[in-house]
């Protein structure tokens, strides 16, 4: 019988993963719920996407037992990639209310350009929103028979996934929350928060256990 034991540099990405996807997320939501300054407010909002795309890399070794699975390498790379557009989402956003802000309010073409801009950033946020969702789900797959999170992660992701999925496709062009639907973020967030401090304990427990246990095959 072969005992799995990661490498360091496995190790490494999970504790690394964990801890800034739990950091990511605390972002995200001191972005939208604190009263923090306006220049605080746009350092977390755009630290959130270079931290999850970490963390995507960081869950993939953390699901490892045995040779890597390809859905959770494909996992991590929809995450990557997701995290990679919501910060191109997040920054165009704020550059088109920065230019809201200089057309006249006299102008006749104001609504038009108004609606043409936000059509620009609603379209990365529905592209976030697929690629986010796919990796959320993916990664809940491989979470069913994984020890460091079991039926309950995979359940709660698989569902949390298809929900944001589906109803950000219905509203699409418009975010759900802008037509009175609910919006399912905060809700996979919470679940990512989870599983990234799930990561933090299964990459501490690791370590301790590969000082204690020698690797043997």
């Amino acid at each position: 019988m072969t005992n799995t034991y990661l490498p360091d540099h496995s190790r490494t990405w999970v504790l690394s993963g964990g801890l800034s996807g739990a950091v990511g997320v605390f972002a995200y939501f001191g972005a939208a719920f604190l009263p923090v300054p306006d220049i605080v407010g746009l350092v977390l909002a755009f630290a959130f996407g270079p931290l999850i795309a970490i963390a995507s890399l960081g869950l993939a070794q953390a699901l490892i037992n045995g040779p890597p699975r390809v859905g959770a390498q494909v996992a991590a790379f929809l995450g990557a990639a997701a995290g990679i557009v919501v910060l191109a989402m997040l920054t165009v956003q704020q550059a088109l209310f920065a230019a809201y802000e200089n057309i006249p309010g006299t102008d006749t073409a104001r609504t038009s350009l108004i609606a043409l801009g936000d059509a620009v950033h609603f379209g990365l946020d529905i592209a976030w929103d697929c690629l986010i969702s796919a990796s959320i789900v993916l990664f809940a797959l491989q979470m069913w028979g994984s020890p460091p999170f079991g039926r309950i992660f995979s359940t709660l992701g698989v569902v949390f996934g298809l929900l944001l999925f589906g109803i950000n496709i219905a509203a699409f062009p418009s975010p759900p929350d802008s037509i009175g639907w609910v919006d399912m973020g905060p809700f996979c967030a919470l679940w990512m928060l989870a599983v990234y401090i799930r990561m933090c304990m299964a990459g501490r427990d690791r370590k301790r256990k590969d000082g204690l246990t020698p690797a043997r095959s």
